[in-house]
């Protein structure tokens, strides 16, 4: 496969790649590149740059750190079809955006992805997709900034996820196995309606979701906001947080702990929270020094089971 110090594609450009390429240094890309069986190896450290589409089929980064740098709006920074193969690192950067409807498949452990630093004015920045009918999650403790899951197909855990802002379910595929979703040290941010979208968008479902680390007196603290957010689990545990809940949304779990310098809120201005069991008996625990902080909401019991 031929090795280039430097891929550059012009304004208004497509180029078809097929043939397995490498290159060692940056990517300008302002047209479009595409790709629909071949590989790309990135094998030093560089920079990907433009406002271009990059598409890509299988993309290793098999040495130094591939850094996504003011690159197009969040839904188009980089796309891989097949398989994304970290050696080394890949760095998002800032509010840029990583699909893979394939296989995320991080060798360097938790020094192989970084999810970048956010700034509070973007909707949707740093952010990975998993979609497409393929997809594979990752299989190693990893940590994002924002996530969504949109493919069609069971996307299965097969690692701890920790979630540094919001969880995106577009679909409701996600499939947790017997891992733990950790929402931890969540950033706001504008969406031009909502200054803060909370911990989860959509309908989403987890086996163990765990929110820890929020600011007990100034924010950000981790919401779950009215409408659309359904929180799905068998335990949902907070700690050392303010979870704030806003409006109509709804938590259907069987087991719920409120521990340790916890408060749990409810703001009904926009509606009413609901809590359900999800076939079992809801357990629901306060401890510690933990508040609960209720205008009104409700509880009901499917199945009539008691609580």
């Amino acid at each position: 496969a031929p090795t280039f110090s430097k891929v550059s594609v012009r304004l208004g450009t497509t180029v078809t790649q097929n043939i397995d390429i490498s290159f060692g240094g940056t990517w300008y890309n302002l047209g479009t590149w595409t790709s629909s069986s071949k590989k790309v190896t990135a094998t030093a450290s560089h920079n990907v740059v433009g406002k271009g589409s990059n598409n890509f089929y299988d993309l290793t980064i098999s040495a130094g750190t591939m850094t996504l740098t003011s690159l197009a709006t969040a839904d188009a920074s980089l796309y891989v079809q097949g398989t994304l193969r970290i050696d080394g690192v890949l760095a998002c950067g800032g509010p840029n955006c990583v699909t893979v409807d394939g296989t995320w498949d991080n060798n360097n452990g938790a020094g192989g992805f970084t999810e970048g630093a956010d700034p509070l004015s973007t909707a949707r920045g740093s952010r990975v997709v998993f979609g497409g009918t393929t997809v594979n999650m990752p299989d190693i403790d990893e940590t994002f900034m924002d996530v969504e899951v949109k493919a069609t197909v069971s996307a299965v855990a097969r690692a701890h996820y920790n979630i540094n802002r919001t969880w995106w379910a577009s679909q409701d595929t996600f499939t947790p196995s017997t891992y733990t979703v950790t929402f931890d040290t969540v950033l706001e941010h504008n969406d031009g309606t909502n200054y803060d979208r909370g911990i989860l968008v959509g309908e989403g479902t987890f086996n163990n979701v765990h929110i820890v680390q929020g600011d007990l007196t100034n924010t950000p603290n981790k919401r779950l906001y009215g409408g659309s957010a359904v929180l799905k689990c068998n335990t949902l545990r907070v700690d050392n947080s303010e979870f704030i809940l806003t409006g109509a949304c709804t938590i259907k779990a069987n087991t719920i702990v409120i521990s340790t310098s916890a408060q749990c809120v409810n703001q009904s201005a926009l509606g009413i929270a609901t809590f359900t069991d999800r076939g079992s008996k809801l357990s629901f625990t306060v401890k510690g020094s933990a508040e609960l902080d209720f205008n009104r909401i409700n509880i009901k019991n499917l199945d009539n089971t008691g609580l």
